[in-house]
């Protein structure tokens, strides 16, 4: 898991309504030396619960943790104004048995959210300084639409929307007039009316033999099937005539009689 995934984690587990959620937030605007970082902040919004302010540093990996054990007081440069401090980890392996610091909370993956493994305790927040709170908007703007932008954007996606649907149903129209058009042409060239015909099938495949051979073409399959048929007829008598002259010479037939009676 990356740190970004940990990132959207937390913010799934704290979404509005009920709480307001900022990504890397700094102590300070500026860019002095003493700056630093919280992965997250989540504010709670609903007074029933407290109104408390949540601080998170995530980690992904044991090497990274152990960083952050080295500078002990870099969290506490933003953790001092907040209600709660919580590790969230990738993994609960990460952290060792006494290593996380007595009032922070831990969090780990659960699904498509985060489940406290260990709750985090109250803590005394202190006033935020003119530099705090400047930071908490800066990251609030950059990470927000005003509404009034939203809107236009709403008004604009909405236009397009149906400037293009116009667009698709013409061009739908455009194409069925253009069928109807050709069946129409059809049925004029060719005296048919496909409207009341159920043997539509049986009437594609023979106009489908006729564009794929040509009117020669079939001129000249109707003439090879019809000196197929007198050639079977030739060779049909043919044999009648050898059958009856040999029944003849055995004596199983008579011979025919001429018109006028003889043999």
């Amino acid at each position: 898991m990356t740190h970004d995934e940990l990132i959207d984690l937390i913010a799934v587990r704290f979404c509005p309504p009920e709480w307001a959620f900022l990504a890397s937030v700094r102590n300070t605007t500026g860019y002095r030396n003493f700056a630093t970082t919280a992965d997250a902040l989540a504010m709670n919004l609903w007074p029933t619960r407290g109104l408390e302010l949540y601080g998170f540093e995530a980690k992904v990996s044991r090497p990274d943790w152990i960083k952050e054990m080295k500078t002990p007081g870099k969290a506490e440069t933003i953790a001092q104004h907040c209600d709660r401090w919580y590790l969230v980890v990738s993994d609960k392996e990460i952290v060792r048995t006494g290593e996380l610091p007595a009032s922070w909370g831990m969090m780990i993956p659960f699904g498509k959210t985060l489940k406290i493994v260990k709750e985090a305790d109250r803590l005394k927040a202190k006033p935020m300084t003119r530099g705090t709170i400047a930071s908490l908007l800066r990251t609030s703007v950059e990470s927000s639409v005003p509404r009034f932008t939203a809107a236009q954007a709403e008004r604009k996606a909405h236009a397009d929307g149906q400037r293009f649907a116009k667009e698709q149903l013409k061009e739908q129209r455009d194409k069925v007039a253009k069928m109807i058009k050709e069946v129409r042409d059809f049925e004029s060239a060719s005296g048919i009316d496909m409207r009341h015909r159920e043997d539509g099938r049986q009437l594609g495949l023979a106009a489908r033999f006729v564009v794929e051979h040509g009117i020669n073409g079939v001129i000249q399959s109707l003439q090879w099937a019809t000196n197929s048929l007198e050639q079977a007829h030739e060779n049909m008598k043919s044999l009648v005539k050898k059958v009856h002259e040999g029944a003849v010479k055995t004596g199983l037939s008579k011979p025919k009689e001429d018109d006028d009676g003889r043999h």
